[in-house]
């Protein structure tokens, strides 16, 4: 019976030093797959940082160039702040650059917008809608020069585009070299926007009035 006892009891001592190797092996298996994960995560960091360096590139030339070609006054160099992801006009923020608003504001915001849509079209790796809706951008531009190229760069993008990009501009009137290029739809009294509600006329309007939106 003693002899019994004592083999169990070794048996059990067994079995425990059996569990602790079993244990060790899992541990180590456990700190291999953290290490594996470790050193995947770091190269899913670096190419990431890279993806992002390279789109910030791309994006910095090509608002660069648009805002070169629209013609933006006083602008030497364009890019895109990669902290805030808004517009710098010689590494100064937009809004700094033109504190009043007016025409170069609203040129910075069209290059803006257009360059987004452009580089996201060219990558094909982004769902970015590929529309644009401006609504009167020569109504603060007042100067021919820049609402001539600002037009002229818009028709250039839409061309590259070849029927992947969508831009609708509300205007008071389209500038007559470019209205070939466009579908224009013109809107009255008599032909309101939405056609099934009639325009009650200038005298019976009643203004509402909006919260104050932020640019860009």
């Amino acid at each position: 019976m003693e002899a019994r006892s004592t083999q169990e009891a070794l048996e059990g001592v067994l079995r425990q030093w059996d569990r602790a190797d079993d244990l060790g092996l899992a541990a180590d298996r456990i700190r291999t797959d953290i290490e594996r994960s470790r050193t995947s995560l770091q190269r899913a960091e670096h190419a990431l940082a890279e993806l992002n360096d390279e789109i910030f590139d791309e994006l910095d030339a090509e608002f660069d160039a648009t805002a070169s070609a629209i013609g933006i006054p006083g602008v030497e160099r364009a890019r895109i702040d990669r902290k805030n992801y808004l517009p710098l006009l010689n590494e100064q923020s937009f809004k700094k650059f033109s504190p009043s608003g007016g025409g170069i504001r609203t040129a910075t915001q069209v290059a803006y917008w257009l360059t987004l849509v452009t580089v996201a079209l060219r990558r094909h790796d982004t769902e970015y809608p590929a529309f644009l809706l401006i609504d009167g951008p020569r109504t603060s531009l007042n100067d021919d020069q820049l609402s001539d190229a600002l037009y002229r760069r818009i028709v250039t993008q839409v061309d590259a585009a070849s029927g992947q990009l969508q831009i609708i501009l509300g205007d008071r009137e389209l500038p007559s070299a470019y209205r070939r290029d466009y579908q224009q739809i013109d809107f009255s009294y008599e032909n309101p926007t939405i056609g099934t509600v009639p325009h009650p006329g200038p005298a019976a309007v009643k203004p509402i009035s909006l919260p104050a939106v932020e640019d860009v």
